[in-house]
């Protein structure tokens, strides 16, 4: 087969149909059976929409230095979410200390799984 297409050839072959229709049959019984595993992907998609907006949102940065600027919050913020911290809350506490940081550790200490709420001691 010469016409550019045989990988998509190879699958339309009858093992390979029926290899797939039988996987399909496993993954279906699977879900069946684990109900708490959903039937759509709409979380996954769902947590990646707001970096799309942001990728967007970069294009049109004046600045090299901007863009990344840009980028280094936005990753503060998605991190804040994905530590389950809020992040209006993260970014005050945040920018309240950090004029206070000379070292790199002090850096680290503000990251979102590190940085502990004003006032609370650390643990």
């Amino acid at each position: 087969m010469t016409d550019g297409y045989a990988p998509y050839n190879a699958i339309s072959a009858v093992n390979h149909l029926v290899h797939l229709a039988c996987w399909a049959h496993v993954q279906t019984h699977a879900l069946c059976r684990e109900r708490h595993l959903a039937m759509d992907n709409n979380s996954c998609e769902n947590t990646f929409r707001p970096f799309v907006i942001g990728r967007k949102n970069w294009l049109f940065a004046d600045t090299v230095g901007g863009a990344k600027a840009s980028a280094n919050l936005y990753s503060l913020i998605e991190t804040s979410k994905a530590e389950n911290i809020d992040a209006y809350q993260y970014l005050t506490e945040m920018f309240t200390v950090l004029a206070y940081a000379n070292t790199a550790d002090d850096y680290e200490a503000l990251l979102p799984w590190n940085l502990q709420p004003i006032g609370q001691a650390p643990a």
